[in-house]
């Protein structure tokens, strides 16, 4: 998804949501859905562990598709009014509609998407996040860069993951891989034949 269309494509829902569960606290940074109907979930990422990362992510992408649609509404609702605009969960409701041209699909937004934001992209998160788009999970990263212009402090995003053109990311993993050569010939036979 390119950075120009986050915007235009997805509307947030709610930020910082949080609720418990019996099975415990759940949150989710920035709950968003795309104008396909299917769900975005934005997690800002504050350390370099690729495994804590992901695990955080596909947790709040997983917490986020077994949300009703009601449930939504209502928290878009409370999301607005917080934003200073006070409308009841009915209007909410048809907003999403209105977004998506649609009536929204239980088992579209269940497909969640997941977008990291974070500063600094290590080697180990990357390809990570690589190989997990390779084998089909919906999947982006997305680049905060600070600035401060006088007195304002201005933060830029950009897309870093889907590249465009693929620069970066093809040069943490290999393209030609050639084949290892054993250091003792023998392992290169087969089954051992007994000797008479």
């Amino acid at each position: 998804m390119p950075e120009k269309d986050i915007a235009k494509r997805v509307r947030v829902l709610a930020s910082d949501v949080r609720w418990e569960t019996p099975s415990g606290n759940v949150r989710i940074d920035v709950l968003g859905l795309d104008a396909d109907g299917r769900l975005v979930v934005g997690v800002v990422v504050v350390d370099d562990d690729p495994s804590q990362v992901l695990s955080r992510a596909m947790t709040q992408a997983a917490s986020a598709s077994r949300l009703e649609t009601q449930t939504l509404a209502e928290m878009h609702a409370r999301h607005l009014r917080r934003m200073g605009q006070h409308i009841d969960e009915d209007v909410a409701a048809h907003r999403l509609v209105v977004h998506t041209g649609h009536a929204l699909d239980p088992l579209k937004l269940a497909q969640t998407r997941m977008v990291l934001f974070t500063e600094h992209i290590t080697p180990a998160l990357g390809t990570t996040v690589v190989w997990l788009d390779e084998m089909g999970l919906d999947i982006a990263l997305q680049r905060l860069q600070a600035y401060e212009a006088g007195d304002q402090a201005l933060l830029i995003v950009s897309r870093a993951f889907p590249p465009e053109p693929m620069t970066e990311f093809e040069r943490i993993r290999p393209r030609h891989l050639r084949p290892v050569t054993p250091l003792n010939p023998e392992f290169t036979a087969g089954p051992a034949s007994s000797e008479h």
